[in-house]
């Protein structure tokens, strides 16, 4: 997946010291039989740095996932930037897990390896009300999220 997300083209390259913002996965059909990740439920609640949105993804089988990249999303050229993003179990994915988010806040991505087949849920912390483009791997097909109203939000 990291090697396809280098290849995709990205209309918003950033100039910053060479960085280069992740491109946005592109929709793909689910192998059949695989497992995949559904947005299950997604909650948006203040905290001092600005916003915090949970996003809870649900697998569609028992069977294994893999590894799971995770890329979130902000406008460069925007207000909000993202400060904060951690599975809110880290014990739900194998050793070597993590995340970067970019220099410039605009977005943040995530790898790891789920330790079992479990929901898998996610903080993710903006100074501002923002829409966020979330895509990934594990069958989670591109989307876009407002962030702004405190709430628990329909998927």
């Amino acid at each position: 997946v990291a090697a396809e997300l280098a290849r995709l083209p990205n209309p918003e390259a950033g100039t910053d010291a060479g960085e280069r913002t992740p491109p946005v996965p592109r929709k793909r059909e689910p192998v059949p039989g695989a497992n995949t990740l559904k947005l299950s439920e997604q909650t948006v609640a203040s905290v001092a740095e600005g916003l915090k949105a949970g996003f809870v993804f649900t697998p569609s089988t028992d069977v294994p996932l893999g590894e799971l990249t995770l890329l979130v999303r902000v406008p460069r050229k925007g207000e909000a930037k993202i400060v904060g993003f951690a599975p809110q179990n880290p014990e739900a994915f194998e050793a070597g897990a993590g995340q970067r988010i970019g220099p410039d806040g605009s977005y943040v991505m995530f790898r790891g390896t789920p330790a079992g087949v479990q929901p898998l849920a996610f903080d993710l912390t903006v100074t501002a009300p923002v829409r966020a483009t979330v895509g990934g791997s594990c069958g989670i097909n591109l989307f876009e999220t407002d962030i702004g109203a405190v709430a628990t939000l329909a998927p």
